[in-house]
């Protein structure tokens, strides 16, 4: 059965068309359930399943797309199968069907989805772009706004079903914002399995997060009225809205759905909502709330990714509420479960930081396992300084220059003698071709050798790449030698001066623009930030009326100018600074994520909303950073300061780390 799916998945992937093979080798494995439930092919038979349901789903995405939906659903009652990417799959096709059917709400909820399980770029930008129609659509009245629906879909729904529908429409064209949501409840409980249900739930949701969007207090009492129907509908819908409004930034009504579904869902199902009742707690500032959730999901539902998560998340209201033992407590019992791998650098710093609070003999234990299992993270950087009191610097490398032997043919060696003749030439496009013509590094040595050579032909963003790749294939190379390649100087003269302009230390900028494109000046991302520093079109206009630039901006071209990229971006960064306090991982996390999305997030918790008064060097002042919602800026904010860290240390040979470290990268 093995063999059999996974090869009516390749005749399928091959022709347009033709997919019956798949059909047939699917219903033989659904004739015989037992197969995917018993015996030792059950892992790999599920694997090829699963492939096969997503072969099929792309082809019906283009030839079918009502068979789509069930397959897509049937891809859904067997999630727990799929692994990460499978799951971002899934989600995208679902987000890119709905998005052919311009179901934008739907669309935009099954791309967040994608980019919480697999954060690709590409989801990014569709999502940039989802929002961008989404809240230019606002503006219109709600009537402009009812999906348009098909003769078929009519003659497919009941006439009690139709005339609901119609109700519903004629309540949302007239204003009538509580009977539309009343009428869409009774649709969605009458007809759940109707095309139309999804479009009444699509409804609702919009209605409530435009009457959320509204900060004026005459809109209380018609908030209240939206949401006490929503509160009585299927327990799986109600996670669906949960998990929507918490994305949205919604948190209290997010954390009242996700209470609800979660007390009606029997099994596995609650785990899902408890994890979001949790978490939306925890940005309300109810720690007491979060925990009794995480508790509960960490009890009765251990062995699920939510569960996994869950103990992180519990482990950090802990240190919250300076219960520091039951906080260590926690991340030990993450640390020995499979699933604790994705968070262990962070687990195992917040344990760390636990144990300094309970035992230090174990602190001093953990942190040395810190810095020699992750030594140039942000955070085994620290540990690393704080084992040598306070002092970053990084140990005397006594091994000499490292050295390979390459074997080449008689067209290689013609390609070293011209890569020697372009690079001292200058040629360096020419050389990067010729650097391609050697034979491919297969060792961690030769990996760094050639990151060496593509950094002398100025693609730092491949000699980064192979550097990295060296230092996980081989920690032995992981020398301080080698740093310089991996954090190149590059454009250090245009740094230097801006860098002093806006009164920034240049290491700092140097780390943002590793960090943002590899010091590539004609990096463009999805989103379509550009150049350098990846600065967006809004923020360069932003920036270039700020500045007052004189001459018209040609957008995204004139980004690729390394002299006006680090021009605008300095410039930008500072003003991020400034509007933080100098808070720099704020103002890193602001220039990443958005400086109004960071401050509605802050403005929920007093002691975050304060937080940039502070700036202590209190390692807890940093918990935030962990609790972000947006893994990506989690990421980021340590990953530049990581930068700052070892840009600062390669340039001064050793720094001391303040209280805070940071406190000195801007005046």
């Amino acid at each position: 059965a093995v063999t059999e799916l996974r090869c009516a998945a390749m005749v399928a992937k091959g022709k347009e068309r033709r997919y019956l093979a798949l059909v047939q080798a699917l219903a033989k494995v659904d004739g015989s359930s037992d197969w995917l439930l018993h015996g030792p092919q059950v892992p790999a038979l599920r694997d090829a399943y699963v492939e096969a349901l997503l072969s099929l789903l792309k082809k019906e995405m283009k030839a079918n797309r009502r068979q789509a939906w069930q397959t897509i659903d049937r891809l859904n009652k067997v999630r727990s199968w799929l692994n990460k990417n499978q799951e971002g799959e899934l989600y995208r096709s679902a987000g890119e069907l709905a998005f052919i059917q311009q179901n934008l709400s739907l669309a935009l909820d099954y791309y967040t989805r994608s980019f919480d399980v697999d954060p690709l770029s590409s989801v990014q930008k569709r999502l940039d772009s989802l929002r961008a129609a989404l809240a230019k659509d606002k503006g219109k009245p709600e009537a402009e706004k009812v999906e348009a629906v098909t003769t078929a879909d009519v003659l497919e729904a009941s006439s009690e079903e139709n005339e609901l529908y119609e109700r519903i429409k004629t309540a949302l064209g007239s204003g009538d914002l509580v009977a539309a949501v009343e009428d869409s409840v009774k649709l969605m409980e009458d007809y759940p399995g109707g095309r139309r249900s999804d479009w009444a739930s699509d409804r609702v949701i919009e209605i409530l997060t435009n009457l959320l969007s509204k900060s004026d207090s005459k809109f209380r009492l018609l908030k209240e009225r939206v949401m006490d129907p929503m509160l009585k509908v299927a327990a799986g819908r109600q996670n669906e809205w949960a998990r929507r409004l918490f994305y949205g930034g919604y948190y209290l009504e997010s954390l009242q759905l996700a209470e609800s579904a979660a007390s009606r869902q029997k099994g596995r199902a609650a785990a899902n909502p408890l994890l979001t009742a949790g978490q939306s707690a925890v940005y309300l500032g109810d720690y007491k709330r979060a925990s009794r959730h995480f508790e509960k999901l960490v009890q009765q539902h251990g062995g699920t990714e939510e569960a996994a998560e869950g103990l992180f998340r519990l482990g950090m209201v802990y240190l919250r509420q300076e219960r520091f033992a039951a906080g260590v407590a926690s991340f030990e019992r993450l640390l020995a479960l499979p699933q604790g791998s994705k968070w262990e650098l962070q687990s195992r710093y917040w344990m760390w930081r636990g144990l300094e609070k309970t035992s230090l003999e174990r602190a001093r234990e953990e942190g040395i396992k810190l810095v020699d299992r992750f030594p140039l993270t942000y955070y085994g950087l620290q540990a690393r300084a704080e084992q040598n009191q306070g002092v970053l610097e990084f140990p005397e490398d006594k091994k000499g220059p490292l050295k390979v032997d390459l074997w080449l043919t008689a067209s290689e060696s013609l390609a070293w003698e011209r890569l020697q003749i372009f690079l001292r030439a200058g040629w360096l496009d020419e050389a990067q071709a010729e650097i391609s013509q050697l034979p491919p590094p297969q060792t961690a040595e030769e990996k760094v050798v050639h990151a060496r050579l593509y950094g002398l032909a100025f693609d730092h963003h491949k000699a980064i790449s192979l550097v990295n790749e060296a230092w996980d294939q081989d920690t032995e190379t992981q020398r301080p030698a080698i740093y310089a390649i991996s954090y190149p100087r590059e454009f250090v003269s245009l740094v230097k001066k801006n860098a002093d302009k806006e009164k920034l230390d240049p290491n700092l900028v140097l780390a943002l623009i590793k960090q943002e494109s590899s010091f590539r000046p004609r990096a463009l991302s999805p989103a379509n930030a550009a150049g350098l520093m990846q600065i967006v079109p809004i923020t360069a206009r932003d920036s270039a009326q700020y500045l007052k630039w004189k001459k018209k901006l040609r957008l995204p071209d004139d980004l690729f100018a390394p002299e006006l990229n680090i021009y605008f971006g300095t410039s930008y960064l500072k003003r991020m600074v400034r509007a933080f306090d100098k808070h720099l991982p704020l103002a890193l996390a602001a220039y990443n994520l958005g400086i109004g999305r960071l401050r509605k997030w802050l403005a929920n918790r007093d002691e975050l909303g304060k937080l940039s008064e502070t700036g202590s060097g209190n390692p807890f002042d940093g918990l935030w950073v962990d609790e972000l919602p947006w893994s990506e800026t989690s990421y980021y904010v340590k990953a530049v300061m990581r930068n700052y860290l070892i840009y600062q240390t390669l340039d001064s040979g050793k720094i001391e780390l303040g209280n805070p470290h940071w406190r000195n990268a801007a005046e």
